[in-house]
Order: C-alpha cells, then structure tokens, then sequence
C-alpha cells in the first residue's frame, strides 16, 4: 500500500509526517511578541504544538505555569533570561530550556535585540491561548509599539481554559 507522507486529510494529520512553511503559517501578536503557529494539536494527534516566537527587547514573560503541559524553549538568536524555580539561566542561540507542568516560571529579554526561540509545549493546546488573548499579525513581524496591551479579562479566561496559571500580582 502507498500513501502521500506529505498528504491533506485526516489520516495525514493525526499519524503521518507534514511539513509546514512558516511564511505560510498564522500568526499573532500577544504582549510585544510575534508567535508564529507551526503546529498545533490537531496535527500532530495532539502530541504538542510548536511556535516560532519572537520577543522584542526588554519584554518577556511574567511569572505563570502550565497545568497539563511541558514546555520548552530552543533559542535560535539572540538572548532570554528565565527565572525558573528561584535561578536565573542566561539562554543564547543553540541552549534549551525545559520547564516541567507546574513550574512556575518567567523569562525577559535583557538585550537590545529581540529574541527568536522555538517553543514547544506538549501535550499541545496552549496556541488556542495565543488566538484568543493575541491578535492576528498582519505581517511576519514584531507588532508594532502603537499595539494596545491585551486585555486582562480576555487573558484571565483565556488562560483558564489552557491550564496556564498567571501570578496574580502581574495580571490587573
């Protein structure tokens, strides 16, 4: 029997191998960062999704943890700071960073280049976070300064809905 590895369909997204362009893939804009969805659940069984994220200098992440997924962090260019578990870890371009389900933990971008890192979670589920607390980007790029910050409300059940738990002093 012979199938399409690379196929539409079903079968093809639950089982078998794909290969997603990134200029091709959505994307949106959350709290000064462009995250770019290269996989989500329903392509890969449900295994884990993949963004492309780039982070502006001096953002970052507040402190938060994921209930039900892991999560980790590849740096291809420039420099992010996590705090995890009361450490700070430097991370350049080729370190990994994995943070189990519940750790609570922060990252910001010390320098005055953004950073781009992979970021997986699995399983996967936290991309529906990003659609509904971020806006569509209109290009491939950081969003611009003028963009308004996401609305607690929106994040807050957002959030509840992925299993993402927010320190609350970070969240109005």
């Amino acid at each position: 029997m012979m199938f399409n590895l690379f196929g539409t369909g079903k079968d093809a997204q639950h089982s078998l191998p794909f290969h997603e362009k990134a200029a091709d893939a959505p994307a949106f804009w959350f709290d000064r960062a462009l995250w770019i969805i290269l996989t989500t659940p329903e392509k890969t069984g449900g295994s884990h999704a993949c963004f492309d994220v780039t982070v502006a200098a001096g953002a970052g992440a507040a402190p938060h943890s994921h209930t039900t997924q892991d999560e980790v962090f590849v740096v291809l260019s420039g420099r992010a700071v996590f705090t995890v578990l009361g450490r700070d870890i430097d991370a350049k371009p080729g370190d990994l960073v994995h943070i189990p389900k519940g750790v609570m933990h922060s990252f910001k971008v010390p320098d005055s280049e953004p950073v781009r890192m992979l970021n997986y979670y699995a399983p996967g589920k936290f991309e529906s976070f990003i659609m509904e607390a971020g806006v569509a980007a209109e290009r491939h790029e950081l969003p611009p300064k003028t963009l308004p910050p996401p609305d607690p409300q929106v994040m807050k059940a957002a959030a509840t809905k992925v299993g993402l738990v927010m320190d609350p002093s970070t969240v109005g």
